[in-house]
């Protein structure tokens, strides 16, 4: 098989393939209609043909297409679209009408209602045919009447195709005769607010300390008599209102003392008198906004009033204080503790050791005893002589 016999056999089936998926679309397409057509299906009368617009009235907005465009077999497409014209209907609105169209009804006192609501007042209607009450019309050479409903129904409500703009009524046709019917829109309904979760304020205070600066924050520290600390108090709110009538103070505990110029708040330093609230009274504060903080810190001396002579070991706790309107009051602590240095012990003195013998070794030993034995031996060898010469002599 040739290159050019092959790509004229993919030609081919390629073809038939499009054709077959175009068929598919269309009888896809064929049916969505059929389903949009039989989801608003109304019924029809024929009790009264020759008064209707649209003979036998339509069942579904397709039917009212076809008749608009082309007649229904009784009346010319062109009385029903001077009819129509009339009450403002016109062919993009007829167009239109399979998309924009649900089901609804108008009442004989003259109100039009979707799904049990009135989206229009004094309904106005028309028909072919004469009957009490009615107004003659002529309009581009068709003649015909309009009426109320009041004078027309004979029944309380009638079926009818309601077309809505964002909600506002804008015509209707009655299934059973293809009637055109106008009126007052009313106003829809003002959407419903989402209800909001109430609202409530709350608030949470934190203390810590630290010993090396303005970091490490924590709960509790120890430290020398004398060492500078450094704290930090922390205000939020975290309800879903403000806080009202906020204040703030820091209690500062004995042996504890404030480093002048040191208090500041959310980075700016505060004023003498701002801090002599903050550690009596307390600081005030009309409103604090929801997810607001207040981030104050510090630094003081810690356990100065000790000494190494009369240190004791101590903690030193320090409280910080909220209150607010409607809310209770909360406090937070963070301690330093104080430890002594532990006291140098007095060295113990060192004992002489006794004078020791020069070590001569067991031989040199040896010798000593024996020379000293020696002589011993002598001197006492020479007393008793000395004693026997003296006994002779006494003789």
């Amino acid at each position: 098989m040739s290159f050019e016999h092959l790509k004229n056999s993919l030609k081919k089936t390629y073809v038939k393939l499009a054709i077959v998926l175009l068929n598919i679309v269309l009888m896809m397409s064929s049916g969505l209609f059929a389903i949009q057509a039989a989801a608003l299906n109304l019924p029809t009368s024929c009790n009264d043909a020759a008064n209707e617009v649209l003979w036998c009235g339509a069942s579904t907005p397709q039917q009212v297409q076809n008749d608009y465009t082309n007649g229904d077999g009784h009346n010319t497409a062109n009385s029903i679209q001077n009819i129509y014209a009339y009450f403002g209907i016109n062919q993009q609105s007829i167009n239109n009408l399979s998309t924009q169209a649900v089901a609804g009804s108008v009442t004989k006192s003259g109100n039009v209602v979707v799904n049990g609501n009135v989206v229009a007042t004094n309904a106005l209607t028309a028909g072919r045919q004469y009957i009490s009450g009615s107004t003659a019309v002529s309009y581009n050479g068709t003649n015909f009447y309009k009426r109320y409903p009041s004078v027309s129904f004979l029944s309380n409500s009638l079926d009818a195709f309601v077309v809505l703009s964002s909600g506002k009524f804008q015509f209707a046709i009655l299934s059973s005769c293809g009637n055109p019917v106008v009126g007052v829109p009313v106003a829809p309904p003002a959407p419903q607010p989402v209800p909001t979760a109430p609202t409530s304020p709350n608030y949470t205070i934190n203390k810590s300390v630290s010993v090396t600066g303005y970091n490490n924050w924590t709960n509790e520290v120890s430290a020398s008599p004398g060492t500078r600390v450094y704290y930090q108090v922390v205000v939020s709110s975290t309800g879903s209102a403000p806080v009202s009538n906020l204040l703030v103070k820091d209690v500062l505990p004995n042996d504890v003392v404030y480093d002048n110029g040191t208090l500041s708040l959310n980075g700016d330093t505060l004023s003498s008198n701002d801090a002599l609230s903050f550690f009596a009274g307390g600081l005030t504060y009309t409103s604090l906004n929801v997810g607001d903080k207040l981030v104050y810190t510090f630094s003081a001396v810690a356990g100065g009033n000790q000494n190494n002579s009369n240190c004791v070991n101590e903690t030193l706790p320090n409280n910080a204080y909220m209150q607010a309107s409607n809310l209770p009051s909360e406090l937070a602590s963070a301690s330093v503790s104080i430890v002594c240095p532990t006291p140098t012990p007095t060295p113990t003195p060192t004992p002489t050791p006794p004078q020791q013998l020069a070590n001569t070794g067991p031989g040199n030993i040896i010798g000593v005893f024996f020379a000293i034995s020696l002589a011993g031996y002598l001197t006492l060898k020479n007393i008793m002589k000395r004693k026997s010469k003296l006994a002779v002599d006494k003789h």
